[in-house]
């Protein structure tokens, strides 16, 4: 499909709204991201539910509700593609289980896609619930350059996205007729939307909303622990970097060995060791949980 095709969307003023909420065992959570969803004053016309659970959730009676129990689906990008396969409406709006939308959420998510025709994905502004600086946050700075780079662009009157969040993002639903999740990621599917937008942004422009805002509560349920994250995140980064042919583009390949320098800071930190150099201890994952490997 070409990019014009997937652009085209319905009259301005006339959009409706899926929002596709993958969750698993986190029904605290899901309650409140329901209720913030019901407290909206523009509703969606579909509430696309994938449950993972291991036990089936009790969810209130919601105009739209589509429900979906199937603890089988593995990993949130599956999840993302079934629940994208049951949307009817123009927009799909995907949410971590774990967000609470604020005010006006909605209404603002659909007047930017009217206001912005060539835009493909709109990202909602995240409030998380703890914002403290860290040295890991400092280090992605320095180190993420080239095709790693996940840096905001900010232009006069907007901000453009490298990299949109999934758990905060609507897309149009023409893009999923070209472009689907990855489902070689499983499990906790390190960096499923972090891939998936920089295929999107093949098809238009990825922007930020600041009018469109909610909070991300960071729930603990279904979190590896740091060390089974760096682990993820080295193996996956590595493959979105072979799978999207970053490799093209040769300056990509200084960036990727200063990614990886970066990343082997942070292991050598924990005491894993420094794999740019091969180096693990007996601490090291010995792989991603996050990526299924290849047969």
């Amino acid at each position: 499909m070409d990019e014009e095709a997937v652009q085209s969307h319905a009259p301005a003023g006339s959009l409706t709204l899926a929002i596709c909420i993958p969750s698993k065992n986190r029904p605290d959570d899901i309650a409140r991201c329901l209720e913030s969803i019901r407290r909206q004053t523009v509703r969606p016309q579909q509430i696309i539910i994938i449950d993972q659970s291991k036990t089936r959730y009790e969810l209130p009676p919601l105009e739209g509700l589509v429900h979906v129990y199937n603890p089988e689906i593995t990993g949130s990008a599956a999840a993302r593609n079934v629940a994208w396969s049951l949307s009817s409406s123009d927009i799909v709006f995907f949410l971590d289980d774990d967000v609470e939308l604020l005010d006006g959420c909605i209404a603002q998510l659909l007047r930017g896609f009217d206001l912005h025709p060539d835009a493909i994905c709109l990202q909602c502004a995240i409030t998380r619930s703890s914002e403290e600086f860290s040295l890991s946050r400092l280090m992605t700075h320095v180190f993420q350059r080239g095709f790693f780079n996940s840096a905001e662009i900010h232009r006069r009157g907007f901000t453009e996205l490298r990299r949109a969040a999934g758990g905060a993002t609507g897309f149009r639903q023409s893009l999923f007729e070209a472009e689907k999740f990855d489902e070689r990621l499983i499990g906790y599917s390190y960096g499923e939307d972090w891939e998936f937008s920089y295929r999107a942004a093949r098809y238009g422009r990825l922007l930020l909303l600041p009018d469109a805002p909610l909070v991300h509560h960071t729930s603990p349920v279904n979190r590896h622990r740091m060390e089974q994250l760096l682990r993820d995140r080295w193996d996956n980064f590595l493959y979105f970097y072979e799978k999207l042919q970053a490799g093209r583009r040769r300056v990509n390949a200084i960036w990727r060995v200063w990614w990886m320098f970066g990343e082997s800071l942070k292991w050598a930190r924990l005491g894993l060791g420094f794999p740019l150099l091969g180096i693990r201890t007996k601490k090291t994952p010995l792989r991603s949980l996050s990526l299924r490997p290849e047969r």
